[in-house]
């Protein structure tokens, strides 16, 4: 039986190898990976990896607080002072890219900040801190530029250039969100590429291996499953898909709510609604989570947790695994369900997958391996799950900077559905989803009444044929138009998505060429 008291402990990592050689200076490509929890850098060279101390830890908390409006605390600072300044700090910024404030996440994600949060100009997410404005980007442009800081002090050079891995449920504007952080914390964006197929590639199947790998990479924020085949030459997305609201920070909170709910049978008091006490929660259910990993029960405790109305009181509480397990039982059988609808989609049994492979820090929880592996009929694969998205990126930039030889391509595909429409009618479809990267589709289109001088198209995510079930992402306006009385203007235009999943968009009107890229120019909805 393990004890808790006082609070989380930080769980031990091992150290980074320290090779005191000097990189050649603007040739280097990182790779990272941008968690929801933890955030980490690699480097990848004459065929082994390197994780880059983050202020002397392997990975970076991915936290940013606010004491005053002009002060930003990142990563281990903010963290330390979290309690002190816990309705100022900004958790899971992750999940809040590519997300408006109507969306039903927001409010879940953000309830307990203590200034407001609204819609900026390009219709995402903005914090009010006293009298300043911090946008989404903003907030992860912190995290990603003390990355940098940190890795260029220990390498000895400027470094400039990165390759990201990102969820496999990103749409093009988290994506384009990521890049544009990425930017900002002068930073060079080489490649997107999937935390899954990441992991792929820092697990190696090297040599001559073949086969089909079905691989969750289960972080602290978001859920990613790919079904990927493996070749002596490639490693080929066939399909994949995931949950971006399912993380270890659900498993966290069930947890938290059982304490919760102890805490409430005992006091009368119900800690939810106290900011400041539910952070207390979740930070000890963290570490409880981690505990019951390896052993069986854990003893919880936490003094002086809450005022009331007989004094201080605190909390002591016994957690069993089976308790823990019977509490997320729920969210594994959504992780499975993940994995059945991809499968169907693509036409795929377990029997015929060859290796399973779990990564991500919630794929050390016992009950999620157990159930992978009776779902698969075969034992899972689990090596540095909180490290290997990290290694993988910097193996894929070393092999597009250069740096080592090319030994596989690797392929992605679409995670999301997308399509098009001319004024508001129906909705054409452009790419279904896990379309093979890049992908190149033409379609034409015509005005609906003669003499317009200004068209608008519009692109979709999640497209399906009507408007109000589909996502909209931009507006292409194309314009001004030649003028024409006797009838009304065709449009071909011609859609390209990248191999980061960015589009980009080239219209051909009356012997004109439009073209906008998503990504910088084509306005958000």
């Amino acid at each position: 039986m393990a004890e808790l008291s006082h609070g989380p402990k930080r769980a031990k990592r091992p150290h980074a190898i320290k090779t005191g050689e000097v990189y050649p200076v603007g040739e280097l490509v990182v790779g990272i990976d941008f968690g929801t929890s933890y955030s980490s850098v690699s480097v990848a060279r004459r065929g082994r990896t390197e994780i880059i101390p983050i202020e002397n830890e392997l990975a970076l908390p991915s936290l940013v607080a606010f004491p005053t409006a002009k002060t930003m605390l990142i990563g281990t600072e903010a963290r330390e002072q979290w309690a002190a300044y816990v309705q100022r700090t900004i958790s899971s910024s992750k999940r809040l890219m590519g997300l408006t404030p109507n969306s039903k996440d927001v409010e879940r994600l953000t309830s307990g900040l203590a200034f407001p949060v609204f819609a900026g100009t390009d219709g995402f997410l903005c914090f009010r801190v006293d009298d300043q404005t911090y946008s989404i980007v903003d907030i992860c442009a912190g995290i990603l530029r003390r990355l940098r800081e940190e890795t260029s002090a220990y390498l000895g050079i400027d470094v400039r250039h990165a390759v990201l891995a990102s969820p496999v449920g990103y749409g093009t504007l988290a994506r384009q969100m990521l890049k544009a952080a990425a930017r900002r914390a002068g930073l060079e964006v080489h490649a997107l590429i999937s935390e899954p197929t990441a992991a792929i590639m820092a697990h190696g199947f090297r040599g001559r291996y073949s086969g089909r790998v079905a691989i969750f990479d289960f972080g602290g924020g978001t859920l990613d499953f790919s079904i990927i085949d493996v070749t002596p030459d490639s490693y080929r997305v066939l399909a994949a898909g995931g949950d971006p609201a399912l993380g270890g920070d659900d498993f966290d909170g069930k947890i938290a709510d059982h304490l919760a709910n102890q805490f409430e049978k005992q006091t009368g008091i119900d800690l939810r609604s106290r900011v400041v006490e539910w952070q207390a929660l979740k930070l000890a259910a963290e570490s409880a989570k981690c505990l019951l990993s390896k052993e069986a029960s854990v003893d919880i405790q936490l003094d002086d947790l809450a005022h009331t109305a007989q004094g201080l009181q605190s909390l002591r509480c016994k957690l069993k695994r089976q308790d823990f397990v019977n509490l997320i039982g729920h969210l594994i059988h959504r992780a499975l369900r993940v994995a059945r609808n991809v499968m169907t989609q693509s036409n795929l049994n377990p029997d015929d997958i060859d290796r399973v492979v779990l990564t991500g820090g919630t794929s050390q929880i016992p009950a999620l391996q157990h159930a992978v592996s009776d779902f698969f009929g075969r034992k899972v694969v689990i090596r540095d799950p909180h490290l290997a998205v990290a290694r993988g990126a910097a193996i894929c930039a070393a092999e597009l900077a250069g740096d080592i030889p090319v030994r596989r391509l690797f392929c992605e595909v679409a995670g999301r559905s997308f399509g098009a429409s001319l004024e508001s009618g129906k909705v054409v479809p452009l790419f279904e989803r896990n379309t093979p990267l890049p992908a190149r589709a033409k379609c034409r289109f015509q005005a609906s009444i003669a003499g317009q001088r200004l068209i608008s198209l519009q692109v979709f995510e999640h497209a399906t044929p009507r408007l109000d079930q589909s996502r909209p992402i931009g507006i292409l306006s194309i314009g001004p138009l030649p003028r024409t009385e006797d009838k009304p203007l065709e449009i071909e235009a011609t859609f390209r998505l990248d191999r980061d999943g960015l589009l980009e968009v080239n219209a051909e009107v009356a012997g004109q060429n439009y073209s906008e890229n998503i990504e910088t120019d084509i306005s958000p909805v």
